[in-house]
């Protein structure tokens, strides 16, 4: 079980760049676009990130304690909401079923240029979702990417990513 993982997430303990979840959740747009250690801590996946080689991988017991957590699902939620938003997206109640609302259009000129690293974080994010069993949540946000990569080019290869992290 991974113990830095856990005290981020539940305990709001510094990660080893000396930020806890709280610092994280409030960051503006332009320290989340320039900072790229956080991103590893908030969605952990099983795969080491080649950006930041310190950050800790997930494993199986710790996501299983994620997944009973009841205080680890609910920052996972206001960490996809922080992600979202930074993406220009809102996530809101339609009908029977929730999705994802483009809501500030000019968002989309920082993070869709050609080959973006954000592209690589949404990916990550996809994956972590999936792997708690947010899908609802990450089929919301691959439904928005997928209507956007309609008008934007930029996402054609990003998308063959995305659409494996939701798999």
């Amino acid at each position: 079980m991974k113990k830095s993982l856990i005290n981020f997430y539940e305990k709001n303990i510094p990660n080893i760049h000396g930020k806890n979840l709280e610092d994280i959740l409030k960051m503006d747009f332009n320290e989340l676009e320039k900072n790229h250690n956080y991103i590893q801590y908030l969605f952990p996946t099983f795969k080491k990130s080649s950006w930041n080689i310190l950050a800790p991988t997930l494993d199986m017991e710790t996501l299983n304690y994620f997944r009973k957590s009841d205080i680890v699902k609910e920052n996972v939620k206001l960490s996809f909401l922080l992600m979202l938003s930074f993406y220009g997206f809102s996530y809101k109640k339609e009908n029977d079923y929730y999705k994802c609302v483009l809501t500030n259009k000019d968002r989309l000129n920082i993070w869709i240029t050609k080959n973006n690293h954000n592209f690589k974080r949404i990916t990550r994010i996809l994956t972590f979702l999936k792997l708690m069993d947010f899908n609802e949540e990450a089929d919301a946000f691959y439904s928005a990417l997928y209507s956007l990569s309609l008008d934007y080019k930029e996402l054609e290869n990003a998308l063959i990513y995305w659409q494996e992290a939701i798999s």
